[in-house]
């Protein structure tokens, strides 16, 4: 975040001789720290409203008049108890909300300000109550409903991939930062001579902002061109934790860690790369025979793929320290991703809806996963065809994960598998307009004849559990199909 003397006398400029705009709040010299605070929270959340990507605490304006009078006020050397006042802010301040100090010459005469970003995502609070600004004074904003309404409203219309993650960027240092030939690689075209050509593909892709100003052109790169093209995503600190992470560990559990990785290259750039890099830490087999020599994965590189793609493509970027998890125990492969899921966790087959269409339809047109709502089905498909186990989703402290098992035969499975194997297999045969009934369900688990009272038993439990319902005649069908 940086600031001028002409954002300043813009911002100035805006103002009245009857009231203080909501997004400006102007003072000569008096302050306290509780007030401060307080019109962060009012000025960044009243920013949105009036459509305003920053809001501004500026000291050494004279109210009524707006005349530069100049400051004694200094908040860099201002604590609170032992705490740095910035600090302090930061700390009684949520969600996390960008904003800096800085001092300057207006008229010869020094004047304070702080610069605060609007929100992006849920209003913010200082000390856990929310504010607004009314008329020039902070207000609580639960006793505005209509304010809050409105707030809801323009940040309904505020997409995370295009968001701002990294300002005013130069034409040289663009290059240094994102990775512009990945993405003529991913569309099978040739790279332009001219580096302008690449910049208009990425604006036009809305992977960057060109950004006119009188003094030079520079860049904005958006959360969207950062995720996908970054070089290293270390260099965007709003999203260092939005790299995908890999662990194998030793055994059933966390408590051995064998080995780890964390992503730095953006997803287009870094997903084959990650996918060859899982793939080798599959277990496997190679399996011998008079004619040929063939390699028998425990998962299917497949059905993982597939798996990493979704959670990629799904995952809650506004969770704060988490990121997209894939690992590796003895006996299973977890993939997570953080955020609840935007439908019921038992109708991910066949059904879509995601937080990230932007970076969805860039997925799918780079050929990292399948269509629209379709992945889950390929999935399905493929442990069907393969009488594996179909993934186990769960959904644990705002978190989705899928779990692969290896093999295990039919007695071997708890009864939560079993379910999970019939609702999927249910879902399998109505999609295909063939329902299950006890023959395709025996078929499916490859059950000798002496164990098939167990089926039964086992449809009737899916019933209870309302994960399948009765079809037409001696069949079922999933909970959610219409015969």
């Amino acid at each position: 975040m940086n600031i001028n003397k002409q954002e300043i006398l813009n911002v100035l400029s805006t103002l009245n001789i009857k009231n203080e705009n909501t997004w400006i709040e102007i003072k000569e010299n008096k302050y306290n720290h509780e007030q401060i605070g307080e019109t962060i929270s009012a000025l960044s959340n009243s920013a949105i409203i009036e459509n305003k990507e920053y809001a501004y605490m500026i000291f050494g304006i004279k109210d009524d008049t707006w005349e530069i009078v100049g400051t004694t006020v200094n908040l860099y050397s201002e604590k609170v108890g032992n705490q740095e006042l910035k600090l302090w802010l930061s700390t009684q301040l949520s969600p996390s909300i960008e904003f800096d100090f800085f001092d300057l010459l207006l008229e010869e005469k020094k004047i304070f300000v702080i610069k605060i970003k609007s929100i992006d995502h849920t209003p913010v609070q200082f000390k856990k109550e929310k504010y607004i600004r009314i008329g020039s004074n902070n207000k609580k904003l639960k006793e505005f409903p209509e304010k809050e309404r409105l707030i809801w409203e323009r940040l309904s219309k505020y997409k995370f991939e295009e968001r701002i993650t990294m300002e005013n960027v130069e034409q040289e240092e663009l290059f240094e930062l994102l990775d512009f030939n990945s993405y003529y690689r991913l569309i099978k075209k040739t790279i332009p001579e001219l580096q302008v050509s690449m910049i208009q593909m990425f604006i036009k892709e809305r992977y960057i902002v060109k950004r006119e100003n009188e003094e030079r052109i520079t860049y904005d790169i958006t959360n969207l061109g950062a995720l996908l093209f970054a070089k290293d995503l270390d260099f965007f600190p709003k999203l260092v934790r939005k790299a995908i992470r890999v662990v194998r560990y030793k055994g059933k559990n966390k408590v051995h860690i064998e080995r780890q990785q964390i992503g730095r290259k953006g997803y287009a750039v870094g997903f084959e790369g990650l996918i060859k890099y899982v793939n080798e830490l599959i277990p496997r087999e190679e399996v011998i025979t008079a004619d040929f020599r063939e390699i028998k994965y425990e998962a299917s590189p497949i059905v993982l793929r597939e798996l990493i793609a979704n959670a990629i493509i799904h995952q809650d970027f506004i969770k704060s320290g988490t990121e997209v998890l894939i690992e590796f125990f003895e006996d299973r492969i977890e993939i997570s991703n953080p955020g609840e899921p935007l439908i019921p966790m038992w109708q991910f087959y066949g059904y879509h809806r995601s937080r990230n269409e932007l970076l969805a339809y860039n997925m799918r047109k780079f050929g990292f996963c399948e269509e629209l709502g379709s992945g889950i089905i390929r999935v399905i498909d493929i442990s069907e065809n393969e009488k594996g186990i179909p993934p186990k989703f769960m959904i644990r402290n705002d978190i989705v994960k899928a779990v692969l098992y290896s093999y295990k035969d039919f007695d071997s499975l708890s009864e939560e598998d079993k379910l999970n194997i019939t609702y999927f297999h249910c879902c399998y045969k109505y999609d295909q307009g063939i329902y299950m009934d006890n023959t395709s369900l025996r078929e499916r688990f490859q059950l000798p004849k002496e164990k098939y009272s167990k089926i039964s038993k086992l449809i009737s439990t899916a019933m209870k559990k309302e994960l399948i319902k009765k079809g037409t005649q001696k069949n079922y069908i999933p909970f959610w199909a219409e015969c």
